[in-house]
């Protein structure tokens, strides 16, 4: 359970402070697609260097990142969300999935949704480019 706890800290963080993940790993200096891998789930065993990385990016010691219930947890958005654009996000991301036949599980669907809702949130619209292509990149199209 804590691969969870870890993919909604770091998809928390990444949804508040409006970046992406890749811009995450840039930053954090790690590996193109760690992070990446962790949130799909591909990663379910991350090294104890890669996660401190992570904690030290998040402004987190390793116990409170991994940590269920952590006072310092600021993570929660509280942000309105934009409902047309969530549902057209919703809509086509779930759209690309039941064509493509991936079986995904609930967490996976949720940080693609996610990512896909904050990428179309810095546009103003839904992308379905980034979709497809956030799909493709992780064999699901």
């Amino acid at each position: 359970m804590k691969a969870d706890i870890l993919k909604i800290k770091i998809s928390n963080y990444l949804h508040k402070n409006k970046i992406s993940v890749s811009e995450f790993e840039r930053k954090a200096g790690l590996k193109q697609s760690a992070v990446r891998n962790i949130l799909y789930g591909k990663s379910k065993s991350p090294t104890i260097d890669t996660i401190q990385v992570i904690a030290n990016e998040l402004g987190l010691t390793v116990d409170m990142l991994l940590s269920k219930n952590s006072d310092n947890d600021d993570f929660i958005s509280n942000d309105i969300v934009d409902m047309k654009i969530m549902k057209d996000t919703a809509s086509k991301l779930f759209s690309e999935l039941l064509s493509s036949g991936a079986e995904i599980d609930l967490t996976e669907i949720f940080t693609l949704l996610k990512e896909s809702y904050c990428y179309s949130m810095k546009k103003g619209k839904v992308d379905g480019d980034f979709i497809e292509w956030m799909l493709n990149r992780r064999e699901l199209c």
